[in-house]
């Protein structure tokens, strides 16, 4: 979409600021006719219409750019104001929505346009406090540099159109997506777990562990989505892609949390929601047998309802890092797979509790997933999931290095045995979409560049020790999943660097396309540009 050449810096922006469109209910929207619908949104009819499988639209209008980037044509067509690529086209429907496309998926704009969402998070003139201080090093920058936060709002959105950057991909305020009303198409986030009650007995973890089976979690979940400002926006703005409805949820196995939820809901006291669910699930497992649970767990229950009075399972103490995770693969594949088997439970009532509390809003809004962690997930969990979410998002790190470092090679075959999610980013993307049928969206990545004389936390993230080697890096990692046809959209993690002193968790990573003083960082935003500026031919010109 961006043009091929280098980028150029300028504060002024060669790009017009859109009027944003009137919103509305998705019921008013469904109620126009298509042609309606274009017509009032500001954009040309195609000379001739296309038909629902997809193919190309036609007529002069067609090599039209109407984006508010205004685009050169890719392979003779334009872009519609959304930024949807005229090539390739299905029914409008108002809002931005996923459907299949060959072997894979992919996004279609509110006029019905085929839409990749390339984009990056935290797009806002604040960026990290240092912690403790009300110190903003990049705000102070910006201010210094541009005025006001307005002139840096054009001044980024140009920059944003030369990166062929066309989505604000989370981690943004209300002001910040009114900064670009009509010019970016955005996501939201929230975080539903955290309207459910802590687990106070739970085995130490980085995060509070959430209950997801007290009486009124859905009550819970209710009132907390319908009380955010972001998602209401959302639901009237057809601008809005849809909502990530959490972040980096504990679900086992993982580096941060202690123990899988078998050993949280075993923690409570006897007779408590969550401990008298995982009975239950026990009971329906075994199908009522004691003997074969006995026989599983080592344990010597003279009835179901013994359960109430353990407080542990198994021979793995829970602990935050990766010992406890480490042990529990080493454990009878049973026990292992009931484990798995329970933590699918937890993790698929709270991804449906979520979307039933945005469909209440707007069934159209797209629910985006939890933005899982780079874990070794089990496939019952990653489905149970997938049954409530129109994408399936993860935060896909290329953490080989560590893996390489932890993990023996006995190890490595026994997660390949049990069926886990591996630790190499493209084979993870793969075992994903594979698994769970969605298309996928990559909410965070980055590789980030060495601090020198300075250890960057924290310590686990891609890192390369220069900016060559680090634009290097995310050329390949953005090759490849450009040649994925079940990768939807993509968020670099984050617009700008991180200070020196750290954020409020201590984060203190060189991971910004721009520095904390506002500059383009080189040459990772000419590969970043280069590349996003093939994407779309890549990505659908062969439907052509």
């Amino acid at each position: 979409m961006p043009s091929s050449s280098l980028l150029h810096e300028s504060t002024a922006s060669s790009c017009l600021r859109a009027t944003p469109p009137a919103t509305g209910s998705r019921r008013r929207w469904l109620a126009l006719p298509v042609a309606a619908l274009v017509l009032w949104s500001g954009a040309a009819l195609p000379a001739a219409s296309a038909r629902a499988d997809g193919t190309l639209a036609r007529g002069r209008s067609a090599a039209v750019a109407e984006d508010p980037c205004s685009s050169p044509p890719v392979l003779g067509h334009g872009f519609d104001r959304y930024g949807g690529w005229k090539g390739l086209r299905r029914r409008a429907t108002g809002r931005f929505t996923v459907r299949k496309l060959g072997r894979g998926f992919a996004l279609f704009s509110p006029l019905g346009h085929v839409f990749y969402a390339s984009g990056a998070t935290g797009i806002e003139p604040t960026g990290d406090y240092v912690r403790d201080t009300t110190s903003a090093p990049y705000h102070d920058a910006i201010i210094a540099r541009y005025g006001n936060e307005a002139a840096w709002a054009d001044a980024t959105f140009a920059r944003l159109c030369r990166l062929g950057m066309r989505t604000i991909g989370g981690w943004v305020s209300l002001p910040d997506v009114e900064r670009f009303a009509g010019q970016l198409a955005y996501t939201v986030n929230i975080h539903v777990t955290a309207a459910l009650p802590e687990v106070p007995t739970a085995p130490s973890s980085l995060r509070p562990r959430r209950d997801v089976f007290v009486a009124d979690a859905p009550a819970r979940v209710r009132a907390y989505v319908h009380s955010q400002p972001l998602v209401l926006r959302c639901a009237r703005d057809p601008w809005c892609i849809g909502v990530f409805v959490d972040n980096e949820y504990e679900l086992a196995p993982a580096l941060f949390a202690g123990g899988s939820h078998l050993d949280v809901y075993l923690s409570q006291p006897a007779d408590a929601a969550g401990k008298r669910a995982l009975q239950s699930f026990f009971e329906r497992r075994y199908r009522g047998s004691l003997r074969r649970f006995n026989a599983t767990w080592g344990t010597a229950l003279r009835a179901w309802s013994e359960i109430q009075q353990l407080v542990a399972l198994g021979d793995c103490p829970p602990t935050p890092g990766w010992t406890d995770d480490l042990c529990v693969l080493g454990e009878p594949a049973r026990r292992f797979a009931d484990r798995m088997a329970f933590e699918a439970l937890v993790a698929g009532r709270s991804a449906r509790l979520a979307d039933r509390a945005l469909d209440e809003i707007e069934p159209a809004m797209l629910n985006l997933g939890p933005r899982l962690v780079v874990a070794p997930y089990a496939r019952p969990l990653l489905r149970a999931i997938a049954r409530h979410v129109d994408v399936l998002s993860v935060n896909n790190y290329d953490v080989r290095a560590v893996a390489d470092a932890i993990l023996t090679p006995a190890q490595r075959a026994r997660m390949a045995q049990l069926g886990l999610l591996g630790f190499d980013p493209f084979e993870r993307l793969h075992q994903l979409a594979e698994t769970t049928r969605k298309p996928l969206w990559i909410s965070e990545w980055f590789y980030r560049q060495a601090r020198p004389g300075v250890s960057s936390y924290p310590p686990f993230l891609p890192e390369r020790p220069d900016a060559s080697s680090r634009a290097a890096a995310a050329a390949a990692y953005l090759d490849a999943i450009l040649a994925m046809p079940f990768v939807v959209g993509d968020s670099w993690f984050q617009w700008q660097d991180q200070p020196l002193e750290g954020r409020f968790d201590g984060e203190n990573q060189l991971i910004g396309i721009v520095d904390i003083d506002d500059n383009l960082n080189q040459p990772l935003a000419d590969t970043l540009a280069r590349l996003y500026g093939q994407a779309i031919a890549r990505r659908f010109g062969s439907r052509r």
